[in-house]
C-alpha cells in the first residue's frame, strides 16, 4: 500500500486499503486456526511498524477526505488483529 502511496496513485488507495486488511486478517486467522504461536511475535512486531506507517500516510490527508478514513480503518484493523494473534 505504501507504494501505491509513494508512487502518488492515490486513485488506488482505498481498494488497496482494503485488500490489506483483509489479508492481515487471513493471517491472524490463519496464525490461530493452525496454532502458529511461534509467529505470533513476529507478526505483532510487524503491524506495529505498519500501524506507524500507515499513520504517517494519514496524516497527509484531511479527516473529510475518503482516503484518510480508508488508511485510518486499515490502522485500526490491525489493532483488532493483534489483540486478536495469542
Amino acid at each position: 500500500m505504501y507504494t501505491i502511496y509513494d508512487d502518488e496513485q492515490f486513485d488506488l488507495i482505498i481498494s488497496a486499503s482494503l485488500r490489506y486488511s483483509t489479508i492481515a486478517g487471513r493471517l491472524t486467522e490463519t496464525i490461530k486456526t493452525h496454532n502458529l504461536t511461534d509467529q505470533s511475535p513476529h507478526v505483532k512486531e510487524q503491524f506495529n511498524r505498519h500501524k506507524l506507517t500507515l499513520q504517517s500516510m494519514a496524516d497527509n490527508y484531511t479527516e473529510k477526505d475518503d482516503r484518510w478514513k480508508f488508511i485510518i480503518d486499515a490502522k485500526n484493523y490491525l489493532d483488532i488483529y493483534e489483540k486478536e494473534l495469542p
